[in-house]
């Protein structure tokens, strides 16, 4: 089940909990996915929809694979991305706190084993979780940068989305694919390091919406969008692809 921005707030009172509509759905077992709304503007925001669903009623595991695996399970891309498992695409962030701590900040992003986003000037906020934040940056070797073909990763805490988190995990990477993770192996020799144990590493944020092949006719001056109704059932996707 895909979630929308809009339904997101929505919500009811249960014991006095409150609930919304992706807690609700997730507490009946049911596998849960958060989309944004937009595809060009809103994927930053993932990890705070994230957060509010906890904050109304979602456990934390079930927020976590909403925006991870479930996600790339919703456009049919878990085979490569989604969770850190072997043989999948090296696609990481590193934080440095908990994730759903406000406070918490995306400090680099990997994509193929390659670092796509640093940002190392965030000072830390002071303020004591679960999870300390982190005191030092994450620093990339230099053979890294130069698209080593293979690396590890230390972890402080690794959310794989396939299991448990593990504490102090190590993550081997060849070629841009993930070869081995667990927190009972070795790093082997010569491979050069990347030492985030000050970090929570986890897979790559996943928005499961695309337009492709779907687009307005902007020659006609028609929208795909269909407005007549807030809830229109009866569409069919196949009615607004595009062939050209």
């Amino acid at each position: 089940f895909n979630v929308g921005c809009t339904p997101l707030f929505t919500y009811y009172q249960d014991n006095l909990k409150l609930k919304n509509v992706a807690a609700i759905l997730a507490e009946a077992g049911l596998p849960v996915s958060l989309q944004a709304d937009t595809v060009g503007e809103w994927q930053h925001n993932l990890l705070y929809l994230a957060s509010l669903c906890v904050r109304y009623g979602m456990q934390e595991d079930d927020a976590l694979k909403a925006i991870t695996i479930h996600a790339a399970q919703g456009v049919h891309l878990d085979s490569a991305i989604g969770s850190i498992e072997q043989g999948k695409d090296a696609d990481l962030v590193f934080l440095d706190g908990e994730p759903f701590e406000m406070t918490t900040s995306v400090r680099q992003v990997m994509i193929d084993g390659k670092i796509e986003y640093r940002n190392e000037k965030i000072p830390s906020s002071g303020f004591k979780t679960a999870i300390p934040d982190a005191e030092e940056s994450v620093e990339i070797p230099s053979e890294i940068l130069n698209n080593s073909e293979k690396f590890a990763i230390i972890g402080g805490t690794v959310f794989t989305m396939a299991g448990s988190p593990q504490k102090g995990g190590i993550i081997l990477v060849r070629n841009g694919k993930i070869e081995k993770i667990g927190d009972d192996i070795s790093v082997p020799d010569g491979w050069p390091v990347i030492d985030a144990r000050d970090y929570v590493v986890m897979p790559g944020l996943v928005n499961p919406r695309s337009y492709v092949g779907i687009g307005p006719n902007w020659r006609m001056q028609q929208s795909m969008n269909e407005t007549s109704n807030p809830v229109t059932p009866e569409m069919e996707t196949k009615h607004a692809i595009d062939p050209q």
